[in-house]
């Protein structure tokens, strides 16, 4: 496992790691599309209910 991580920061791919966007969230996940900003899709729901809550408010 710490070969395959090792790997993973260091070889070619380590510019598509990325922190998850989210607020609270402290996952890294590997970008698979360049518009992916989330590590999981509870994540990103979790941001546009939360924007969502902020643009409604009086």
């Amino acid at each position: 496992m710490a070969v395959s991580g090792v790997e993973l920061l260091a070889g070619p791919g380590r510019h598509d790691v990325r922190a998850c966007a989210a607020p609270g969230c402290v996952l890294y996940f590997v970008r698979t599309h360049r518009r992916r900003e989330w590590c999981t899709p509870a994540c990103g729901n979790r941001v546009r209910v939360a924007r969502h809550n902020r643009q409604r408010r009086p």
